[in-house]
């Protein structure tokens, strides 16, 4: 029986680190992605080109934390949040329905793997070790990333981190995004406006784990990173948190009275003005004659035309790009064929009436929960959403995503060197 029940113990002692393991790849997987294209599948595609069929390395590492999570047995014990898969898995059957049955099967079991992982991600990290596990690699992730970020602004190149997902970079690439002649920071992810989301995401958990050790200089290379990334709405996104939690100034600055916050708010829309005019006079952006705002509003043209066609499915998932030449005459350049430019109209046109209900009943649900900082994350990304797509068409937006809408839902707890034991309150969860 000794034997047993050793056998036992030694095959728990497994099973939580495995579950270390799954996690820390999953966690790292979101920022360092190899990507696989299944060029077979697709033609006319460049470097800089938006895929429709490809496998990533962290659509792995999901299944991978989804199998070792499913033999946890402290796991086992939970119960499982449905109201987070229920867009996810109404986007997969819409293969049943799409004109490119494939390509929504793809994109809908990518929905579906990434937040089941995440949602198996945080109902592990209610135990103290997972916890702390979870966040020193989302803040370790966020300085990686953001240093790799600057030596490509500084060197205006690619570094050659293309295993971990950095896209070709360099002075005569074409559909590369700039600041006149400047490449823009793009880190090892696919847009540096996706790389301001991601960091946005990491400043946010740095403000909420508060590492004992450098943790003004972890937020204040993350900030320059972003203010690199010249991504207008992210930048906008950390105002929004910024003025949703001003207390944040106060906490980090010495004696910070609402006359210095002031100070502080006025440099900082000073700055996102600078911002402004260096990716566009600002005559061009409300005239519309912006080149980034010219193709959103032709993407949301060919949205709308779309819903009308299919008002109540829609058209199936992901196959928005596929359809664009049909619904609109403007002349695209291939790296320009992309998802339509806001997650609204993006489930509007492609599931139709019926998906964007259960899309905003999801929002709804969460919006009801914790007011925290999470909460104010989650309000600057659907902020974000009203200008971007990868939110819900990429893995490291979907990820980022759902994370701060399920995060907000976790109690904080005190800094690291004098952890507490606190579980999470199911009543307050999201369920079905």
């Amino acid at each position: 029986m000794r034997k047993f029940f050793g056998f036992i113990h030694f095959e728990e002692k497994t099973v939580q680190r495995l579950s270390n393991v799954a996690l820390a790849i999953f966690l790292l997987s979101v920022p360092f992605s190899f990507v696989y294209p299944l060029n077979f599948l697709e033609t006319n595609r460049s470097f800089t080109s938006f895929s429709f069929y490809n496998v990533y390395l962290i659509d792995l590492a999901a299944i991978f934390l989804l199998v070792v999570t499913l033999i946890n047995p402290y796991w086992h014990k939970k119960s499982i949040l449905t109201l987070p898969l229920l867009f996810p898995f109404f986007a997969f059957i819409s293969f049943w329905w799409s004109g490119s049955p494939l390509l929504s099967a793809l994109w809908g079991l990518r929905l579906i793997l990434i937040v089941a992982a995440l949602t198996s991600a945080v109902r592990l990290i209610e135990k103290e070790k997972y916890y702390r596990w979870f966040f020193k690699i989302l803040i370790f992730s966020g300085i990686i990333e953001s240093l790799i970020a600057i030596a490509q602004f500084i060197f205006q190149r690619s570094l050659g981190f293309y295993w971990f997902g950095e896209s070709h970079l360099g002075p005569n690439i074409l559909g590369l995004t700039r600041i006149s002649d400047w490449l823009r920071a793009y880190g090892t992810l696919p847009h540096p406006n996706i790389l301001g989301g991601f960091l946005l995401f990491t400043l946010v958990a740095t403000l909420w784990y508060k590492p004992a050790k450098y943790e003004k200089l972890f937020l204040l290379i993350q900030l320059v990173t972003l203010g690199l990334t010249f991504s207008r709405s992210a930048i906008l996104g950390l105002v929004l948190i910024i003025i949703l939690n001003r207390h944040l100034l106060a906490a980090y600055i010495p004696r910070f009275g609402w006359q210095k916050q002031k100070k502080a708010l006025t440099i900082l829309f000073l700055f996102l003005f600078i911002v402004l005019l260096a990716r566009s006079p600002i005559q061009n952006i409300l005239s519309g004659r912006d080149p980034s705002i010219r193709l959103r509003l032709e993407y949301a043209q060919a949205s709308y035309h779309r819903f009308l066609d299919s008002p109540i499915l829609g058209r199936g998932w992901g196959t928005g790009p596929i359809e664009l030449p049909a619904y609109s005459s403007y002349p695209f350049y291939t790296w320009e064929i992309q998802p339509v430019h806001n997650i609204f109209l993006l489930a509007l046109s492609d599931l139709g009436l019926i998906g964007l209900l259960v899309f905003l009943y999801f929002i709804y649900r969460t919006l009801k929960g914790p007011r925290n900082i999470w909460h104010s994350l989650f309000l600057a990304y659907l902020f974000i959403g009203l200008f971007d797509h990868y939110f819900l068409t990429l893995p490291q937006g979907i990820f980022i995503f759902y994370a701060s809408a399920m995060l907000a839902f976790v109690p904080e707890r005190s800094r690291e060197k004098t952890p507490l034991k606190v579980k999470l309150n199911r009543t307050s969860l999201p369920s079905g």
